[in-house]
């Protein structure tokens, strides 16, 4: 094949992985658009024989380049290397221990090919801890939902994923990955052409990640750490003649060292902790909490652990003590999850031993508990029926509603939700969760419906009551006065997915609902048991109730977002619909000014 037909070429560094090769190979020529695919394999003096493996799939295949050094190289002069011998117009890094699935790389080019603007795509993945599996046939232990693209975030931290695809033109403009790195070199470069080109999530799962500790980020902890401070002093120098903006990283910055601190300190790994207190103390002197954990690791561990039982004890009587526990019921619907049951029961009796749990369970196979008000459900009811079922055994002024693979922790604070209704007439208070307890994901926002359309406005409010914000919506985590929610209720002919939307758009004509950061859960994805058929039945239910064709979602923060977006739309098909007209006014300099102040965005980009 003429090597100018290859579309994407995937650039692989080769070491010591021979276990792994015949499998990845495999993998990447099953891929839907094989034929347009080119695979660049650089073996970096590896010392087991991957050579012969590739070698054979070379004569089955012609779309494998294979280049060998006699010297090892870092991943990212190998990857350089591979980059300059390529002939694709799209770059994508391929691990040898990671699979795809069969149309991931299809899925990333049409993006590209559509949106011209975008430099650079990544999905989300599901992590693994079984070698040599495939996306059909995998074990997850984690599913990795990544952030939508934000140049703040990626400032501090790399979110981009192992398995991105970017334009090859980039590397024109901005070079090649900094090869005096081991482990950071990408996110330096994904930092490099964030300043220019857009970055765009696609929510969608189309890899399988080997989480294993023979990674060399993991195998090079500390040097991780130290490539990392690095990249992010080297381009908060960059930043710094933006007052604003780097007023805003710095506190950004040290609020994100300061979890850091906080995870290792958890993890007993001192040495760790102490070095992102230190950080997060540099970057915003301020921050008393870095300053309390910094003295807290220099005492001994017994002193620690007796300082925090104290601590769990005074919360503990507390919530006991405060009678505002006996007002509110926590109701739990459950299906097939024992474990993450159990988990979630013990994390509340932890923090509100007094605290009445009731629980629905439809699974098969029941599994009965005594220590809480258990009910068995006809098989697979649906979450719907099982809340409604439960919403109707309660009989306290205000209830709490918990998926069942949530986890409660001192920031799941039921009682200070339950006193922001007291001294207002708020009816339902939600919060975050934290997913597996690092990144935090928020849903609150508005809802509108338009042309068929579901909107789903984050951060986006419509006044406020007594300083607090109302929305539309909040996550399945929320606090609630039990009457005014009984006059909704969930509808049970939308059993499985979309009852969450459907609840909260009923909901938002009789509620007042707000939304604060204050309040949070940990969220670990148990299994998927709501996928396929059964979930897919669900949503063409509710989108036959409210005649919705699709659902956009839009990032809201701003007041002009919703408008902003709605005004793009016309543009886009302004331009299809009058392309003569379009081009004229594109071209005039007053209206292309207008465009790019009310829209903030390029007019040639239409």
């Amino acid at each position: 094949m003429d090597r100018k037909n290859y579309i994407v070429s995937a650039i692989v560094s080769v070491y010591n992985s021979e276990r792994f090769i015949e499998g990845f190979l495999e993998d990447l020529e099953r891929q839907t658009m094989a034929d347009r695919l080119e695979i660049v394999v650089v073996n970096s003096g590896s010392q087991e024989n991957e050579e012969p493996i590739i070698k054979r799939y070379m004569e089955r295949y012609d779309n494998i380049v294979y280049i060998k050094t006699e010297n090892r190289e870092t991943v990212y002069k190998a990857w350089n290397r591979a980059i300059k011998a390529s002939s694709g117009k799209y770059i994508t890094n391929a691990n040898t221990d990671d699979r795809h699935r069969k149309d991931a790389y299809e899925i990333m080019v049409n993006f590209l090919e559509s949106r011209r603007d975008v430099g650079l795509v990544y999905p989300n993945y599901i992590i693994t801890e079984t070698e040599n599996e495939t996306f059909e046939k995998h074990t997850p232990t984690g599913y990795s939902d990544l952030p939508e693209f934000d140049r703040c975030l990626l400032m501090c931290r790399n979110f981009v994923g192992p398995q991105p695809m970017w334009s090859k033109k980039i590397h024109d403009e901005f070079g090649f990955f900094d090869e005096t790195f081991e482990v950071a070199g990408d996110y330096e470069f994904w930092l490099r052409i964030s300043a220019k080109y857009k970055c765009k999530h696609i929510k969608e799962y189309l890899g399988l990640y080997l989480k294993s500790p023979m990674s060399a980020a993991r195998r090079n902890y500390r040097l991780n750490i130290s490539e990392t401070d690095r990249v992010i002093d080297k381009y908060m120098i960059r930043i710094s003649h933006d007052v604003a903006f780097f007023r805003t990283m710095r506190k950004n910055l040290s609020q994100y060292f300061f979890k850091l601190g906080i995870n290792r300190f958890k993890k007993k790994e001192l040495f760790l902790g102490r070095h992102f207190f230190i950080r997060s103390i540099v970057y915003d002197w301020s921050n008393f909490k870095s300053y309390k954990k910094l003295i807290m690791s220099f005492l001994p561990i017994f002193a620690q652990k007796a300082l925090r039982k104290v601590k769990l004890c005074v919360i503990k009587l507390l919530n006991v003590m405060d009678n505002r526990v006996d007002n509110v019921t926590a109701i739990i619907k459950t299906f097939e999850r024992p474990k993450e049951l159990e988990r979630l029961i013990k994390s509340i009796r932890k923090y509100y031993p007094a605290l009445k749990i009731i629980v629905a369970d439809d699974s098969r196979r029941p599994y009965l508990r005594e220590d809480v008000e258990y009910y068995v459900l006809p098989y697979d009811v649906g979450i719907s029926a099982g809340r409604n079922f439960l919403l109707n055994k309660v009989n306290t002024k205000y209830f709490v509603i918990f998926d069942d693979d949530f986890v409660c922790t001192k920031n799941t604070k039921i009682i200070d939700m339950i006193k922001v209704m007291e001294k207002t007439s708020i009816d339902l208070v939600g919060g975050d969760c934290m997913e597996f307890g690092k990144i935090r994901k928020s849903y609150h926002g508005l809802l509108k419906i338009r042309d068929g359309i579901l909107y789903h406005l984050e951060g986006k409010s419509k006044g406020s009551i007594g300083g607090y914000p109302l929305y539309d919506k909040t996550l399945n985590f929320f606090v609630a006065k039990t009457e005014k929610v009984k006059e909704v209720m969930w509808d049970e002919k939308i059993n499985l997915a979309r009852e969450h939307a459907d609840f909260f758009l009923r909901a938002k004509e009789k509620l007042n609902i707000t939304y604060s950061p204050r309040f949070s859960i940990d969220h670990f994805h148990g299994s998927k048991l709501y996928t396929g058929e059964r979930g897919k039945q669900s949503e063409e239910k509710f989108n036959s109730k409210w005649k919705i064709k699709k659902s956009a979602w839009i990032r809201a923060k701003k007041r002009r977002s919703f408008l902003k977006h709605v005004l793009q739309k016309f543009v886009k098909v302004f331009k299809k619909s009058y392309p003569t007209i379009y081009t004229v006014l594109k071209n005039n300099s007053t209206m292309a000014r207008l465009y790019q102040k009310f829209l903030g965005l390029e007019a040639r980009n239409g």
